[in-house]
């Protein structure tokens, strides 16, 4: 046993030996080739939660998509159905309730005139309506007073206006699902 033993210790250092003084060599990586039908698992990725600053941009990124929609919308006249960037970033009553509005411009056959209105949207985290997420919360001052529309009863200005719009996660996207403004003489965000 001892002899095994010995010869054993021997033949390993001779192994460990030829490795010392062989060439260094790179490991080569083999990746397998998918074949036909065989389905293929991206590899895992750690996850990370966005930030609150990333998470507001996402959102007004829904919220000025929407609004700048519905006012391209009404400078045309008005919409039977919501076109895809509106079904994209607004869901729910508030979907529902620019829809209304839309029919109702088309059906009566009025076209706003001017200038596009624009919106200035500031973050403001904390309050939630509807089963918004408060995460998600933006304040919103719409200034659509280079614009104005005419119908059987007159000449109409348009307003400013300031509020909240609220967003959720519907569907995997970020959607404005209500908002609360009013006309006002200046905005305060």
């Amino acid at each position: 046993m001892k002899k095994l033993a010995a010869g054993l210790v021997a033949v390993l250092a001779l192994a460990m030996s030829a490795c010392v003084d062989a060439p260094q060599r790179p490991i080569e990586t083999v990746t397998p080739v998918p074949l036909p039908g065989d389905t293929v698992e991206p590899p895992a990725t750690a996850s990370r939660t966005p930030s609150q600053e990333e998470l507001s941009a996402q959102a007004e990124q829904a919220y000025r998509a929407f609004f700048n929609e519905w006012k391209r919308l009404e400078f045309l006249g008005g919409a039977d159905e919501p076109t895809p960037t509106l079904l994209e970033n607004g869901a729910g009553k508030y979907l529902e309730g620019v829809m209304l509005f839309l029919r109702d411009q088309k059906s009566t056959g009025y076209v706003v005139q001017g200038e596009m209105p624009t919106a200035t949207v500031v973050p403001r985290p904390g309050e939630a309506e509807l089963g918004s997420d408060p995460r998600l919360t933006l304040a919103v001052c719409e200034d659509s007073r280079s614009s104005w529309h005419t119908d059987s009863r007159g000449r109409h200005e348009g307003t400013l206006s300031q509020g909240l719009a609220y967003v959720n996660i519907v569907d995997g996207r970020m959607k404005v699902v209500w908002a609360n403004t009013e006309v006002v003489q200046a905005c305060a965000l």
